[in-house]
């Protein structure tokens, strides 16, 4: 469509903004059938999935991907991790928000946009609002390629719906947008959390499924509750047509004698309450064993605004009383799979080890020169949390240190870990460090604060105070002097950064002029291919890396 037409044609169409949602007709992004690889809401770290990731069509990237309804680019955002090369357009008619991530390429017109801002800021990395007026789209316009930019591990388009208004996330296929699903829920195993009298967990156990019976029946369809309060989660995936990918629930529904207690679906949440998956899902399981399982009931402390409001999903158990269970699991096209038991309670109940802490409360903990301090309803359930310091050694240095609870255990938000009287804290240079799953090191960084150096950190577990004297390490892999291909350089850090931490930051010039290093987070790559930009030989290339604790270094070459 020609431009002129186009500003005239969306001018009008702001003037008659529509919001009836059972109007909408949105077009696929993609020209091939959809097949997910990832729904909405489905489990992730820390994090609920806030939109569906379409499958490229043949297994790599350069799929045309298209505006879903008419609007305008509302903003651009390239990110080195996350989602790489992003575009969001707003659709006034229909009150939405379009969002698409991990693109390859941008269309030409907002490519030539893109690097024009990348020059003007001196920065790879950018994320700019834009007016209405200045790149209108018509339902079915090609605004880029399918990818693998940003933390994708394979070509794909991430794909979001989101309210204009609140930027909430809605589930896209909800309005239409995803694949045929023909199969129920597998429910891989049913688990039993015992509650003490705070709703703090006692203890839990597993029951499994009779593979020789149809549908999902335990061996003894009788579970006996050991305290006075119980509550269940299942592990359990979704299948959908076209592809063999575990997918995640779309919703379910927990009945004490066919009355609903408990209920939720995927239909849309906030991005303030991201970290409130993991009181959503069995934290601790999923840390320890990689296991996806729903709770299917409110911990005493968790704000989780999207279940439905039917209860917590925490039974009291009865003597005198018989009380079955029924909880159904089901899919957005009426395919539906039940567990059905009953509970008994037990002639002992369970006693808890110690009383925990109330989760609703200030707590501030001390141990020999670290002071903690958690805020109210950091923690999503009562908890007894220990703190210690000791002496550990990080890379042949001796490190003060502190043990602090599990880090099986979720918090809800950062909390701050208090430096005392530490006379060497003079520098930079020092951080937080602790070790990920894999042993590497990550680092959440320190800063002064009133007087007192601190750290925010988001996890529990074993925490040292660090000083990194180790620069970043460049190695060029390909520089031709022919410029007939990119030039690569591998950037590494000794430290991982996490929480609340910058990554590395990176500056090349020709010649004393500004470069557009493209960054490949996920493969630690800098690449450049931005030959017209070059200055006349010979020229002098400098390149310069530096971490989050001052440590910088340096490749020159003079280029002839």
């Amino acid at each position: 469509m020609d431009r002129t037409l186009k500003q005239v044609f969306f001018l009008l169409l702001f003037v008659h903004v529509l919001h009836a949602s059972d109007s909408i007709t949105y077009q696929s992004p993609v020209d091939h059938q959809i097949r997910l690889t990832g729904n909405f809401m489905e489990i992730r770290n820390n994090h609920f999935h806030s939109g569906i990731d379409i499958k490229s069509s043949a297994g790599r990237s350069g799929d045309l991907i298209r505006s879903v309804h008419n609007g305008y680019v509302s903003r651009i955002k390239i990110q080195s991790g996350s989602y790489g090369n992003a575009i969001y357009i707003d659709h006034p008619v229909t009150g939405h928000t379009s969002l698409y991530a991990h693109l390859d390429s941008y269309s030409e017109e907002i490519a030539q946009y893109v690097k024009y801002l990348q020059y003007k800021f001196q920065r790879f990395e950018i994320d700019i609002y834009l007016p209405p007026g200045k790149f209108m789209v018509a339902q079915g316009d090609v605004i880029g390629t399918m990818g693998n930019s940003g933390r994708s591990f394979g070509p794909h388009l991430h794909f979001e719906l989101r309210d204009t208004r609140t930027e909430e996330p809605i589930n896209p296929e909800l309005l239409g947008l995803g694949p045929t699903d023909s199969r129920a829920p597998v429910i891989q195993s049913l688990h039993v959390y015992h509650l003490g009298d705070e709703l703090e967990m006692i203890s839990d156990d597993i029951r499994y499924f009779n593979q020789n019976k149809p549908g999902f029946q335990l061996y003894k369809d009788e579970v006996i509750a050991q305290s006075r309060y119980i509550a269940f989660g299942l592990q359990m995936f979704d299948l959908m047509d076209g592809s063999s990918n575990k997918n995640g629930i779309h919703g379910y529904k927990v009945f004490e004698n066919d009355s609903l207690i408990f209920s939720w679906q995927a239909e849309r949440f906030s991005f303030d309450e991201n970290r409130f998956l993991n009181a959503f899902i069995d934290y601790s399981k999923r840390k320890i064993y990689g296991q996806k399982i729903y709770l299917l009931y409110r911990q005493s402390c968790n704000p989780f605004s999207h279940y439905r409001d039917f209860g917590s999903g925490i039974i009291e158990v009865k003597k005198d009383r018989r009380q079955d269970i029924r909880i159904e699991v089901f899919d957005l096209f009426g395919n539906n799979s039940d567990v059905h038991f009953t509970l008994r309670k037990a002639e002992d109940e369970l006693v808890p080890d110690q009383n925990p802490a109330l989760c609703d409360t200030l707590t501030e903990l001390k141990a020999g020169i670290f002071n903690v301090s958690f805020s109210k309803n950091t923690f999503f359930s009562p908890q007894q949390i220990y703190a210690r310091s000791i002496k550990d050694v990080i890379e042949n240095q001796e490190c003060m240190t502190l043990e602090l609870g599990s880090s099986s255990v979720p918090v809800s938000t950062y909390y701050k870990i208090s430096i005392g009287n530490y006379q060497e804290l003079d520098a930079k240079m020092w951080t937080m460090v602790s070790k990920d799953d894999k042993g590497r090191l990550i680092h959440f960084g320190l800063e002064k604060e009133n007087g007192k150096f601190v750290s925010y950190i988001d996890q529990l577990g074993k925490f040292s105070l660090f000083k990194d004297i180790v620069p970043p390490d460049i190695e060029p892999l390909s520089m031709s002097l022919s410029q007939s291909s990119a030039w690569r350089f591998r950037i590494k850090d000794n430290l991982i950064p996490d929480g609340k931490v910058d990554d590395l930051e990176f500056k090349a010039e020709a010649g004393g002029q500004w470069l557009l290093m493209k960054y490949d987070k996920k493969n630690d790559m800098l690449i450049f291919n931005d030959f017209e930009k070059l200055p006349q030989k010979p020229f002098e290339f400098r390149l310069v890396v530096t971490d989050h604790c001052g440590n910088s270094d340096e490749y020159i070459r003079m280029i002839k």
